[in-house]
């Protein structure tokens, strides 16, 4: 587990991505459930991204101060037509359930964390790896990106794959991100392997998640959030948006992306400065595997 956005992998540990599929359990991620009947419509109102019409779907959402910067990155998905589930960093959780709360004002909107009860595990392979791991807890494989399956509660929807080849994802994986109870968890088949596998497939994917490190750190499009589908630039306002349609207006000057990067040396905490190849920027998450760091940077163009 990570408070700082980092992990680190040993060469034994890296051994184990020969036999997929690969099942890791997300300790370090924690679940909040929005329940009531005005639940959706607050979180649209509050998300960058659209919120209503989710369906079975699966998304990447924003949530961000009123200067544009992003304090959460929550993956989300509905529960229920009155109930969505919102995955961050456990670690966050105090500080995003202390801030969202803020503004439930009159809504009928509960906000709780469920992590003790709403387990989170990542399974990675190909589509018959995946296929493989799902059986013996009842979820077949969703068909395609940020689309869901369901059984018994179970939730197993399909995230951006790998590309960039890491360590133990030489070959591109396909992965999914699975919420259940810890006895579906436990269901899984696969090769049990370390929560960094996963954070490493993400660095790989280009896929970025604000810690508490982090928050207050990054305007979406400065770590590609807006390309990765983590905007909705034809909503309704929400916090920050004069400042995420200004950068969005202007990207030919924004300057700014966020990039894959490795190194031999070591690399502070996420949303820590950086000098790297001569350009200066943010470090967004890292994972240190067999002597070499991958991380995702956020940097000048």
């Amino acid at each position: 587990m990570s408070d700082n956005g980092s992990w680190e992998l040993s060469a034994d540990e890296l051994s184990l991505a020969a036999n997929r599929p690969l099942i890791t359990e997300l300790a370090g991620l924690g679940v909040v459930r929005a329940s009531g009947k005005d639940a959706v419509d607050l979180l649209d109102k509050l998300f960058c991204v659209r919120v209503t019409g989710l369906g079975d779907a699966m998304k990447l959402a924003g949530w961000a101060e009123v200067k544009g910067r992003l304090l959460a990155t929550p993956r989300i998905v509905m529960e229920n037509e009155e109930s969505v589930f919102l995955v961050v960093p456990r670690e966050t959780l105090p500080e995003f359930l202390k801030r969202i709360s803020i503004y439930i004002f009159r809504s009928k909107v509960k906000f709780e964390d469920v992590s003790d009860t709403v387990k989170v595990a990542g399974v990675m392979g190909s589509n018959d790896d995946l296929k493989a791991a799902l059986a013996p807890a009842g979820l077949e494989v969703p068909p395609c990106l940020w689309t869901t399956a369901r059984a018994n509660g179970a939730i197993a929807g399909r995230v951006i794959p790998t590309e960039e080849p890491v360590p133990g994802f030489e070959t591109p994986a396909e992965r999914l991100l699975v919420l259940g109870s810890a006895d579906q968890i436990a269901a899984l088949a696969g090769t049990r392997v370390p929560e960094a596998f996963w954070w490493l497939a993400e660095i790989s994917a280009g896929v970025p998640t604000v810690f508490t490190s982090s928050m207050s750190k990054f305007v979406p499009q400065a770590i590609n959030y807006d390309t990765l589908g983590g905007v909705t630039y034809n909503k309704g306002c929400y916090p920050g948006q004069e400042v995420i349609s200004r950068v969005h207006n202007n990207m030919a000057k924004f300057g700014k992306t966020m990039v894959f990067a490795k190194t031999e040396g070591d690399v502070p905490a996420a949303g820590s400065d950086f000098t790297f190849e001569e350009k200066l920027g943010i470090v967004v998450e890292s994972v240190k595997a067999a002597g070499t760091t991958y991380f995702l940077f956020q940097t000048t163009k």
